[in-house]
């Protein structure tokens, strides 16, 4: 990790029965930094192999080295920014655990065809993603989990927020992108849709 990004992490990991919903989860406990490892989940997604598990203890520590090294607790409650702040920090985790497996093309969300219909409809996604944003809330956002459905595929969002950070890794330093403040973070949101879709996004200040 210190090879890849120059810091180090001071992190608990703990394998915890009683997640529920949740394979992996970064928080704050009783002062210390914990990656909390959801065994239900991890077993209903079939993430028992070492690549599976690798992925996703990287993916919990990207976001505690987001939370450690940068600029992480800025996202509002509600709202369009919300879900575009979402986007970014899990294109950040996911950008992260893609490093340290080392393949740019690593997803462990990848089973039945996944990661090759997610590239297909690169696009589409972002549209409807993007045309969807005025009127998200948690309570109807298709984008995040594998509970809820983006045409019939869970977490398309994860893909969505890679393949947007990579673009800003090809001109930033990842130590910079995880600084940028929230009103960059939108800011840079609005090109990339501009630059991939060639319309303006839907996201208003």
């Amino acid at each position: 990790m210190k090879d890849n990004f120059g810091e180090k992490l001071d992190v608990d990991i703990v394998l915890y029965l009683g997640l529920c919903n949740g394979a992996g989860w970064a928080v704050s406990l009783n002062g210390r930094e914990k990656v909390l490892l959801g065994i239900e989940k991890i077993l209903e997604l079939g993430w028992t192999g070492l690549m599976d598990l690798q992925g996703l203890v990287y993916h919990e520590l990207g976001h505690l080295y987001h939370i450690q090294h940068g600029f992480f607790h800025q996202a509002p409650q509600e709202g369009p920014r919300r879900f575009v702040w979402q986007l970014f920090a899990e294109g950040i985790a996911m950008c992260f655990e893609q490093v340290l497996v080392g393949d740019w093309e690593f997803y462990q969300q990848d089973k039945g065809g996944w990661r090759a219909w997610c590239r297909k409809n690169h696009t589409e996604i972002l549209q409807n993603f993007d045309r969807d944003l005025p009127a998200m809330s948690r309570g109807n956002q298709r984008y995040f989990g594998d509970w809820v459905s983006y045409k019939g595929h869970g977490d398309t969002g994860y893909f969505l927020g890679a393949k947007w950070v990579q673009s800003l890794l090809l001109h930033h330093s990842f130590q910079e992108v995880i600084q940028l403040p929230l009103e960059s973070v939108c800011k840079f949101y609005k090109d990339y849709v501009e630059e991939v879709l060639g319309v303006e996004s839907n996201l208003q200040f």
